[in-house]
């Protein structure tokens, strides 16, 4: 399987040194010219920025052949996301983008097509970790304007306690990590051979971290697999088979290959502790295929962090709006939710975002906290439900995932009940 996937890794993008090179270096190079743009979105407006490149979904049976004579300006086309019905390709434009864009709308062979649009991401592990006074339900968020916080999400087992002792053998189960790098060679994941480890930037069969601002990975990473000799850090699904995907930035087209190399390995879970603010329709499409045909039909669990912005969210907002997907706010140990979090209908699921130790990508300890924690705590505990029965599908994850620790107020004072 490992084999295959990088294999259409490698081959995926011919030219990709030079867009590579020209992401790094700040818009420079033959095939990269990103321009800003606003899109309106409930009243608001937000910018992007967008690339002479073309995100362009077809039919599943639309060869390349065919795409490629859309247009003589169209430079290559690259399959980065294969659906049950569908298929998404990126474009490289090579002059004329504007006119070669209104003909691959025109174009009968185009269900949909949009510029490569660059949603940038936010994963701070270091999240305020001050909680509000009162529980989740009917709570209201300590500002200026009380906005108040939905109450429809169901909490999940995931305290400081439930952490350190409810590792389970969970060997079964293959987790997608898309993050930052992972020091892979870090002490406490020795146990780990990733099932397949893929850079999507530099296009390299190898998630290690790269640059300085990596980091975050590595935390999600020992949240979820470490071994740690000295008992600081026990990974919730250290037994686990991991697959890592270093994918730093928010293009559209690197997340879908991204999910794309996910669904190609085996995935059965997806953790994404990061966050977007804006919904994009290829996203969404890859998501729910996913958690509709995943783990052969039973559905992969995707799961996303709600954002520390301390704001409301709508579903509209967020690009896990897709049915299937889990997105996830921090709560504190007394079960309420952090000042920091996000919150509204888009979240559907609550956890524990108090900061806990976790790995560093210096190869010692460092802590994670907010929905980033929150996130990948969820992760955890779909893999320990999903390794004790594999029969369950995505609807049904979900629903064990809510009903492992529902608030009782009259027994447990609004804290998460542990004794489920």
């Amino acid at each position: 399987m490992a084999s295959s996937v990088a294999f259409f890794a490698c081959i995926l993008f011919s030219c990709a040194i030079s867009v590579s090179f020209a992401i790094e270096q700040g818009f420079a190079g033959n095939y990269f010219s990103p321009f800003e743009t606003e899109v309106r979105l409930e009243n608001a407006y937000y910018k992007v920025e967008q690339a002479q490149r073309i995100i362009l979904k077809t039919g599943a049976n639309t060869s390349v052949a065919a795409v490629l004579a859309i247009s003589n300006n169209i430079q290559k086309a690259q399959l980065i996301f294969s659906g049950d019905s569908f298929n998404y390709y990126l474009l490289l434009i090579e002059n004329s983008f504007d006119s070669t864009y209104q003909q691959v709308l025109a174009s009968p062979l185009a269900l949909l097509a949009q510029p490569d649009i660059y949603l940038k991401r936010t994963n701070e592990p270091f999240a305020t970790t001050r909680e509000l006074k009162a529980a989740p339900s009917g709570v209201e968020k300590n500002t200026e304007k009380n906005a108040e916080k939905s109450t429809d999400a169901k909490p999940v087992n995931s305290n400081h306690s439930v952490m350190n002792n409810a590792r389970q053998k969970v060997q079964p189960v293959n987790i997608a990590i898309i993050d930052d790098g992972i020091l892979l060679k870090h002490p406490a994941l020795a146990h780990i051979t990733p099932l397949f480890s893929y850079d999507v930037q530099s296009q390299s069969l190898d998630a290690q971290h790269k640059t300085k601002l990596d980091g975050h990975g590595t935390r999600i990473a020992g949240v979820l697999f470490a071994k740690d000799a000295s008992n600081r850090v026990s990974g919730m699904a250290a037994d686990a088979n991991l697959i890592a995907i270093r994918s730093p930035s928010g293009w559209t087209s690197e997340t879908l290959l991204s999910l794309q190399l996910a669904q190609l390995a085996g995935a059965d879970l997806i953790n994404c502790s990061w966050d977007m603010v804006v919904l994009v329709e290829p996203i969404a499409d890859a998501i729910r295929h996913l958690s509709m045909n995943g783990r052969e039909g039973k559905g992969t669990v995707v799961v996303f962090s709600a954002g520390n912005d301390g704001q409301h969210i709508h579903k509209s907002m967020v690009n896990i709006a897709a049915s299937g997907a889990l997105l996830v706010g921090a709560l504190g140990t007394s079960g309420a939710p952090l000042v920091s979090s996000n919150y509204g209908e888009g979240v559907n699921v609550w956890a524990n975002g108090q900061k806990v130790i976790t790995l560093s990508k210096r190869g010692g300890y460092s802590v994670v906290a907010g929905t980033s924690l929150a996130a990948a705590t969820t992760t955890g505990m779909a893999a320990q439900i999903m390794a004790a029965d594999s029969s369950l599908d995505t609807s049904q994850i979900i629903v064990a995932l809510t009903k492992k620790a529902e608030i009782d107020k009259t027994t447990n004072n609004g804290k998460i009940n542990k004794n489920d």
